[in-house]
């Protein structure tokens, strides 16, 4: 059987730019073992804050630092 997942893997926050950008570890698996894994990245600024929220597990605790 073929299992999708998509985790967090890492944040960094973009000063500069006042823009956080979110890593993923999007992976592939079949019957239990890895076949394939491919890192995404994607960069939120302020007016983005909504998506943000709705798109990264995790992204509330951010937010404060941000400063959104």
């Amino acid at each position: 059987m073929f299992e999708e997942t998509k985790t967090v893997v890492e944040f960094t926050v973009l000063p500069a730019e006042s823009a956080m950008q979110v890593k993923w570890r999007i992976q592939v698996t079949k019957d239990g073992e890895v076949i394939s894994s491919k890192d995404h990245y994607k960069i939120y600024t302020a007016e983005q804050k909504d998506e943000f929220l709705a798109e990264v597990e995790g992204a509330e605790g951010y937010v404060a630092i941000m400063g959104w």
